[in-house]
Parts: C-alpha cells; structure tokens; sequence
C-alpha cells in the first residue's frame, strides 16, 4: 500500500518537536509493516526541491514555487509581493499555511499520478492537506491530534493570526479526516468533550518512538539538571529557571542545561516577549547565572541522545501543558529520570515514585520534588530508570501499536 505523510515537520531539516519525532516514528512504523511511505515535507526554507530514500522511506521536499516565472514573478515580486511581505508580519503563520497548502497540493498531484496513494496521515499544524482533501476526496484521511492552536491559544499572545489558525485547523479536523489518533488519552477527552460529533473518528492509539535508536544507559549525574525543548512559557521553562535558582543558591554543584530554540509566551513589565528578553531581565546573581547555560537546539537527533547521555542529568519535563510528552518517554527510553507536571499527557505516561517523578506546575512544587530526587539513594534511582524503560518498551514502541494501524488501515479501506 502506498501511504503518504504530509507535513511541515520531519527531521532533521524541520526538526522542531514532537510532531517531527511522530513522523519519523511513524514512517519507520508504516515501513516495517511492508508500506510504500512517502513523507512531503520541506526544507525549512521553501527553497530546494529534491527526493531522498532513507532506511527505505522516501522524503520529498517540496519548493514554494511555481512553475511559470511569470505567476513567481506577480506573486513573490510585482504587484503582489509588496502585500504578501505585509501579511506576512501581521499573520506570519497563516501566510505560511496558505502557501504550504498551495505548493504541497502541486507536487502531490505529480507525485500521486505516479504512486496512486491510498492513505495520507497528517498532524493538525498548517492543516497540511487541507487543498489536496479538496481535490482527492476519495483518498483515506488519517489526523494526528497533537495538541491543538485553541488550547495552545491559552498560553500564548492570544493575536490574530493564533485565532485564524485555531478556527481553521479545528475546520480541519471536523470536514477532512476518516479517522482521528489522539496523542494521549487527555487529548482524546477534549476532543470529545469539544467535539462530540467527532466521538465515531477518535482511534484511541498512543504515540510511540522507534525504541532501536535509544541506547540505554544508567549513568546519572545527580547535580545536573536537564531541560529540552522550547524555551516557551508553555514548556514552563521558566518554572524551572526559578526552582533551579532557589536551590542552586544553598548548591554549589547544581548546574542547570536548556536545550531548545528561543520562544515566546513571557511577560515581562506587562508586555509579551521572549524567553532570552525574560531571562537577561531576571535578577539572579552571577555566581547562579554562571551555572546556567542555554544551547541551541540539535537538529540530528543522535547528536543529542548522546549529548543528553554524556551529561547524564535528571530531565524536567515542567509544562504548562504537555498534549503527549515525547521529551518525557525519550529520557525514560535514555535511561534518564524524569521529573513532569502532574496532569495533561505526562500524568499518563509517568507513574509516581515508580517510572518517575510529578509535580505541580509551580516553582517551588519543582523545588520541592528536585532537592527530593537530587537526594536519593542511586540504587533507587537506578531500579527507577529501569522500570521506565521497561515502560516504554511495554507501551510506546512500534511493536506495541503495530496491529492497531493494521486494524486501523483494513477498517478504512474496507470502507472505501
């Protein structure tokens, strides 16, 4: 069977989250049940137009571009390039949408005359097949609920161009798909709570990761502290940040690692900024700030298994709200332990005191539990990270979902 994934996101290029982390576990999924997997993504620039085979899944990144020079040249250029540039700044995500769904549409369409596909999975960001739905409806349509914008909406600025994504990506997930995979059982409630309509789509199937590329190890480093993700109020990072400087000041040997591309979210003086303009404004003192040290994200994964593994911390998972939690099964499957929010996806994935360790989205609740964890026995520790993984093994892998899309793909087709 020919299955396409469609998306914004696919590493390493657009390496960005959990949606990317999704669908290269779920290409590798769809390989090993013996599909033909096509992922259209693109580049993170628009600029380049290329095919790669890898581990036997094909990855097409597709130009935002036209093929007449002329309609380039009205759109990008003259008359149109002069407002296109202003919506732009005022409604950057929906512009980007509006021509993802343009140029994703006509290279599937070259694509699917030579393919012929059966099945398209796509996540809600950029409503990815939104334009290709309208032109091949009788294509089986599969939605990953990742989270969506609405909720997203609550810990962002709440400005225009978040409410148009909102009220189209939920227009999405009510006309486009067959069936619907929310990422954790929380996100299946809201989605049934908000859309009952839908009840008869929702496929209760949870995410996974593809577990051979994890090396589990047990070496932690009780005085390091973990975070990886983006650096936006939503993560919570800043929950961490205040926890983190609460106890590193009676600790010398604390010393805390963000790992993630700068986000926004924070307030700082009743205005909204960014994490960086948050942090050079708080007032810690040097000999704390110097303990303190923010990376840039990796886009290859690899690289940052093995950079989280040398270091070898404990990993704060401190969200606001955490649709899944993939940053929290990929340190249980490292061989890490994981400290998460209590509630929304982390809650189902950890088990207190067994898998992990919860807390309420405050800093000193994270102070609390830290200084706990920080002084614990390592035999302890260590019986923990091994009941993680086994967790992980048990629940979030390939093997443990495998037959749920088997069943998934016959009851859709059986349909068609």
């Amino acid at each position: 069977m020919n299955i396409a994934i469609i998306s914004p996101e696919y590493p390493p290029l657009t390496n960005w989250g959990g949606t990317a982390t999704f669908n290269a576990s779920l290409a590798k999924l769809l390989d090993h049940s013996g599909h033909t997997v096509h992922v259209i993504t693109y580049d993170g620039t628009g600029r380049e137009e290329r095919v790669i085979k890898t581990d036997g899944i094909y990855i097409h990144t597709i130009r935002f571009a036209f093929q007449s020079t002329l309609i380039n040249f009205a759109y990008f250029t003259f008359p149109f390039g002069p407002i296109r540039k202003f919506f732009i700044k005022k409604i950057p995500k929906t512009i980007f949408s509006f021509e993802w769904n343009i140029f994703v549409l006509l290279a599937f369409r070259a694509l699917h005359k030579k393919q012929h596909f059966q099945i398209i999975h796509t996540p809600p960001y950029s409503f990815p097949a939104l334009l290709i739905s309208l032109f091949y409806p009788k294509i089986r349509y599969v939605f990953h609920a990742h989270g969506a914008q609405r909720d997203f909406n609550t810990f962002e600025s709440y400005n225009i161009d978040n409410k148009i994504i909102a009220f189209i990506e939920d227009y999405y997930m009510r006309r486009v798909p067959d069936k619907i995979i929310p990422c954790s059982t929380n996100t299946y409630k809201r989605i049934a709570t908000s859309f009952p309509q839908l009840k008869s789509k929702l496929v209760n199937i949870p995410n996974f990761l593809n577990i051979k590329a994890f090396t589990f190890k047990r070496k932690v480093v009780m005085d390091t502290i973990l975070f990886n993700g983006q650096l936006n109020y939503r993560k919570g990072v800043d929950i961490l940040v205040q926890a983190f400087v609460h106890l590193a000041d009676g600790n010398s040997q604390l010393k805390l690692f963000l790992v993630g591309r700068n986000g926004f979210g924070f307030t700082h003086n009743g205005y909204f900024c960014d994490f960086n303009t948050w942090f050079a404004k708080q007032k810690i003192p040097q000999h704390i700030r110097n303990r303190i040290f923010i990376l840039s994200s990796f886009d290859d994964q690899n690289a940052l298994f093995i950079f989280l593994q040398t270091l070898g911390g404990i990993v704060v998972v401190p969200s606001r709200y955490e649709p899944f939690g993939y940053v929290t099964i990929e340190a249980m499957a490292l061989g890490l332990p994981v400290i998460a929010t209590n509630g929304y996806g982390t809650k189902q994935i950890l088990r207190e005191g067994i898998t992990g360790f919860l807390f309420e989205p405050t800093p000193q609740s994270l102070a609390h539990v830290l200084h706990m964890v920080i002084k614990m026995d390592k035999n302890i520790i260590s019986k923990i990270v091994t009941n993680a993984r086994k967790s992980v093994e048990n629940r979030y892998t390939i093997a443990s979902v495998e037959q749920q899309y088997k069943n998934l793909y016959v009851a859709l087709l059986a349909n068609n």
